[in-house]
């Protein structure tokens, strides 16, 4: 069945490679929900990931032996984990209106190990665009437009890609 293996929570299909000798093929079985593509017995199959095996957080994939003839059945186990995707979030609001002296906002994640701060504008972030907390300092360029878009994305995701959090900042 193979070695375990951890993957992202939004996989959606996972690749067995399955391998028997001495019998006349094999057959997967699964403690989750999700189905084998194209069947149970194909040793190479896909499984189709369900949410609630990845809610679960694992699924156990047992390859049993068949045809076995005089000798006795063989299995072999895997398991197969779900990392939880990063989540970032920026405050209870989509748009904030600020003037020249900025907005203060605060972010969150999850999952992750970190967050990096970003803004289409040219203003700039105090205290640092890698804390929790920052405020945002429009330019004059800033105020001329009118507008930016803050970004905060998360880093240190391990195997999951980052998220993203994004709210617009009107500039009065």
């Amino acid at each position: 069945a193979g070695v375990d293996q951890t993957v992202c929570a939004n996989t959606d299909t996972f690749s067995l490679n399955g391998f028997v000798s001495n019998a006349g093929g094999g057959r997967w079985e699964s403690s989750g929900l999700g189905s084998f593509i194209p069947d149970d017995t194909t040793l190479n199959a896909g499984y189709d990931i369900t949410a609630a095996d990845t809610a679960n957080g694992f699924v156990t994939f047992v390859l049993r032996s068949m045809d076995n003839g005089l000798c006795n059945q063989v299995f072999d186990t895997m398991t197969l984990s779900f990392s939880p995707m990063a989540r970032a979030f920026i405050g209870p609001f989509n748009t904030l209106c600020v003037n020249e002296t900025g907005a203060t906002m605060q972010g969150y994640v999850t999952n992750a190990g970190g967050m990096i701060w970003s803004s289409t504008g040219t203003g700039i972030f105090t205290l640092s665009n890698i804390d929790s907390i920052v405020t945002y300092t429009p330019s004059a360029a800033d105020l001329t437009n009118g507008i930016a878009e803050i970004s905060l994305v998360t880093t240190g995701n391990g195997i999951c890609p980052s998220d993203t959090d994004r709210i617009t900042l009107e500039i009065a």
